[in-house]
């Protein structure tokens, strides 16, 4: 599982490669010898653990101002 825990956060990886790259039966076998080791599922631990894209600050639209009416 260590192994599994390593490769999980690796850009482009899947966890049912990865379940068949490391010699597992099925994906659902691994899946809950993942969740008794980590306490998450592969896939949670591949979210957590992944590096994060550079996202770009969140829209805001410009404030329109009030303009008081000149008296």
């Amino acid at each position: 599982m260590e192994k599994a825990a390593a490769l999980l956060p690796q850009p482009g990886r899947t966890v049912s490669a990865l379940s068949d790259e490391l010699g597992h039966e099925n994906l659902s076998s691994f899946s809950q010898s993942f969740k008794q080791v980590y306490g998450v599922t592969p896939k949670q631990y591949q979210v957590a653990e992944s590096p994060t894209q550079p996202t770009s600050p969140p829209y805001s639209r410009p404030h329109r101002h009030s303009i008081d009416p000149v008296t």
